[in-house]
C-alpha cells in the first residue's frame, strides 16, 4: 500500500506532480465545502433534509408573507465572512446529532430566543425607512422611539416569519407566545413606577378606541367572570389595571383574601362592610356563605330550607357555639312561624310501635337545648312539657311502685302517652308480645301456666274472666279442636277430661262449680263421670234396665269403641254391618249369640231386603 510522504516535495523529479495532485485535491475538497454550504443553505435542505423536528415551524413558514424569502437571509447576519458562516454551519452540525439521536424536546426555541437575538438589520435589509407602517384601527406604534430605544424589530415581529395560524402536527408540540398582542408590549411597558416604558392607554390608543376588551362586556364578567380569569391569567389585568390600587378601590380589602381572614378576620369585616361582599359573592343568590358555615349544604336551596335535617341529626350545640345565641333561632322561628319537619311525622307525640319511643322523647333526650329554642327554658319540668304530660318526665325510679294508683285516678294522663296496652301487657302478663294484643296471645299462656297467677297479683276473681268471655263471647282455642268434646280415635281421648285434670278450677270460671257433677257436666253426660271402677261389668245391666241408652253412650265414644270388645274381629276403618259378614263366614255366628237372639239376624236381614 502506498504511503504518504512529505519526501516527494523535496524530490525535483518529483516535486511537480505533488504539487499537482496537491492542487487538485485542494480545489476538489474547496468545491465540496462550496457545494455542501450551498446546498445545506436551501430551502429545500432545512424544510426537508435537516429539521425533520420543525414541521410545524416549517408549515407557519409557508403561511407567513415571507415564504418566498430565504431563510439564511434572516437566521444569518447581515455581511456575515466566511468564517461566521462556517462556524454557524458548524454550530448547527452538532444539532443535527440531536435530530438524529432523537434527544430533541419540544417545543424548539420555546421562549423564541432566537428571534430575540436578530438585530433590526436583518429586517431592513428588505423593509426600508420608506416603507409605511400600517398599524390596526386605533394602534399608535412610533417605531422611531423603538429604534432609539435599541429596540430591535424581532422584539416585537417574533412570530412574523412563522405565522402559527394552524394545528400543530407534532406531538407535545405547542405554539409561542406571540409578542404582537398587548401582552407582549407590556413585557416592557407597564403602569407601575419603574417600568421601562410608560403603560398609559393614551400611549398606545387613540382617542376613539374602544378600550375595555370584548370579555368584560360579557354577561356574568362581573363580579364571577373576573375572578377566573385574574386567577388564569393575573398579567392580563396588569395590562391596564395597578392591581394594589385598582382592585383595592374596589374591594376595600386585600384580594385575593389571606388566610387569616378566612379563618379569623372576616366576621368583623362583614359587620362593617357586607355590602362589599355581596356585591362579589351574591350571598342571598349564591348562599356563598352557608358553604363554609352550614354542615351538609346543598347549594340548590336556601340553607332556612335545609337546616332542619343538620339540626335533627346535629342538634343545636354546632350552631350555638359557633355564630348565633340561642335567641337568634327563637326570632326566626317566632317570625316566620315554620313547624319544624320532625314535628310533622306520624309518632312525633306518640310512639307508632310499642317498642319505640315517641319522636318527641327521643329528641329531647339526645338535646333539649334545642327544644327549649321554642319551648322554653326548663327542660321537661319546664311550663310547656308540663301542660301535657301532667306528671314528671322521664317518671322517676320509684314510679312503679306506684304508677298503679295514678293509672286509676287519671287513666287519661297516662293514656295521653301510652296509647298501646300492650305496654302493660309487657310488665303484667307472662309471654305479651308487641305486636299482638294481649287478649289474643293470653289463652296459650293460660293454658301453659293456669290462671292462678292472674287472681294473685291483678285481679280479685275469676269473676273478671266470666265478665269478659261473656261480653266478648269469646271461645277459648282449645274448645275448637275436633276431639275437645268427643274422641276422634278410639285409642285416644277427647282433650276435654284431660284438660279438666290438668287446671280443674279453670273449667269452673265458664262453667260453674262442682266439677265433673256439675249441671253443665251432667247435663251432657246424664251420668257419673268419671265412669266408675265396675262400669264395665255393670253397664249392661244398665241398658237392660234401661237406665242407660246408647245415645249417652255415643255423646262421647265412636261406635267403634264398643264393638271393639262386643264384636270380635272389627276394625275401626269399617262398619260392623259390612265387617260381620267376614267374621261371620270365617267363624260362624255362633259368638254372635252371647247376645244376641237367634232371631235377632232375621229382624236385620229382612229388613234389609226390603
Amino acid at each position: 500500500m502506498a504511503r504518504i510522504s512529505l519526501a516527494g516535495f523535496k524530490d525535483p523529479v518529483r516535486r511537480p506532480r505533488y504539487i499537482i495532485w496537491t492542487g487538485v485535491i485542494v480545489l476538489l475538497l474547496a468545491a465540496f465545502i462550496v457545494v455542501a454550504l450551498g446546498i445545506t443553505s436551501t430551502r429545500w435542505f432545512c424544510a426537508n433534509a435537516c429539521h425533520k423536528v420543525q414541521d410545524d415551524t416549517i408549515i407557519a413558514y409557508e403561511h407567513s408573507s415571507h415564504s418566498v424569502i430565504s431563510c439564511m437571509a434572516c437566521h444569518m447576519p447581515v455581511n456575515a465572512n466566511p468564517i461566521i458562516f462556517v462556524l454557524h454551519k458548524a454550530e448547527a452540525l452538532g444539532e443535527a446529532y440531536l435530530t438524529i439521536a432523537n434527544k430533541f424536546e419540544l417545543p424548539l426555541n420555546a421562549e423564541s430566543e432566537v428571534s430575540q437575538e436578530m438585530e433590526s438589520e436583518r429586517c431592513t435589509q428588505c423593509h426600508s425607512s420608506n416603507r409605511e407602517v400600517t398599524p390596526s384601527p386605533g394602534i399608535i406604534i412610533n417605531h422611531e422611539i423603538h429604534k432609539k430605544k435599541g429596540v430591535a424589530c424581532a422584539k416585537c415581529h417574533n412570530r412574523i416569519a412563522h405565522k402559527e395560524d394552524f394545528t400543530l402536527v407534532l406531538k407535545g408540540n405547542h405554539k409561542h407566545e406571540d409578542f404582537m398582542k398587548m401582552e407582549g408590549c407590556f413585557r416592557c411597558h407597564g403602569l407601575e413606577e419603574g417600568s421601562k416604558a410608560p403603560g398609559a392607554c393614551s400611549v398606545c390608543h387613540t382617542r376613539d378606541f374602544e378600550l375595555k376588551p370584548e370579555n368584560h362586556l360579557e354577561p356574568g364578567f362581573f363580579p364571577k367572570g373576573h375572578a377566573e380569569l385574574k386567577k388564569e391569567e393575573p398579567k392580563y389585568c396588569r395590562m391596564c389595571h395597578v392591581e394594589k390600587k385598582f382592585c383595592m378601590d374596589c374591594h376595600g380589602m386585600e384580594m385575593p383574601h389571606p388566610e387569616e381572614f378566612k379563618t379569623k378576620t372576616h366576621p368583623e369585616t362583614v359587620k362593617t362592610q357586607f355590602k362589599k361582599c355581596d356585591y362579589c359573592h351574591k350571598v342571598s343568590k349564591t348562599f356563598f356563605c352557608s358553604k363554609c358555615h352550614h354542615k351538609g349544604f346543598a347549594e340548590t336551596v336556601p340553607w332556612a330550607r335545609q337546616h332542619a335535617k343538620t339540626v335533627a341529626s346535629d342538634g343545636v350545640a354546632p350552631c350555638l357555639g359557633a355564630c348565633h345565641a340561642a335567641k337568634f333561632c327563637s326570632d326566626c322561628h317566632t317570625k316566620t312561624k315554620p313547624f319544624p319537619t320532625s314535628h310533622k311525622a306520624k309518632d312525633w307525640l306518640h310512639r307508632a310501635k310499642l317498642d319505640a319511643r315517641a319522636a318527641h322523647a327521643e329528641g329531647a333526650k339526645k338535646e333539649i337545648t334545642a327544644c327549649e329554642i321554642c319551648h322554653g327554658t326548663g327542660g321537661a319540668k319546664s311550663r310547656f312539657c308540663m301542660a301535657c304530660h301532667k306528671i314528671e318526665m322521664p317518671h322517676p325510679a320509684s314510679f312503679k311502685s306506684f304508677h298503679a294508683g295514678t293509672g286509676r285516678k287519671a287513666p287519661r294522663v297516662c293514656a295521653n302517652c301510652h296509647r298501646f296496652r300492650e305496654l302493660c301487657s309487657n310488665c303484667h302478663h307472662k309471654g305479651a308480645s308487641n305486636r299482638v294484643p294481649w287478649l289474643r296471645v293470653h289463652p296459650k299462656t293460660v293454658a301453659s301456666d293456669s290462671a292462678a297467677g292472674c287472681f294473685e297479683k291483678c285481679h280479685k276473681d275469676k269473676n273478671f274472666c266470666v265478665t269478659c268471655h261473656t261480653r266478648l263471647k269469646a271461645l277459648p282455642t282449645s274448645h275448637r279442636a275436633r276431639d275437645w268434646t268427643r274422641r276422634t280415635n278410639v285409642n285416644v281421648a277427647a282433650k276435654h277430661p284431660k284438660s279438666f285434670e290438668q287446671s280443674a278450677e279453670s273449667c269452673t270460671y265458664c262453667h260453674g262449680d262442682g266439677g265433673p257433677k256439675s249441671r253443665f257436666c251432667m247435663a251432657c253426660h246424664k251420668l257419673e263421670m268419671p265412669h266408675a271402677a265396675d262400669f264395665k261389668d255393670t253397664h249392661k245391666a244398665q241398658f237392660e234396665a234401661r237406665r242407660l241408652a246408647k245415645r249417652t253412650c255415643t255423646n262421647c265414644h265412636i261406635q267403634f269403641f264398643c264393638d271393639k270388645c262386643h264384636h270380635v274381629g272389627s276394625v275401626q276403618t269399617v262398619t260392623w254391618l259390612r265387617r260381620h259378614q267376614v267374621i261371620v263366614k270365617q267363624n260362624g255366628a255362633d259368638p254372635c249369640f252371647k247376645c244376641h237372639a237367634p232371631t235377632a239376624c232375621s229382624y236385620c236381614h229382612v229388613r234389609l231386603l226390603r
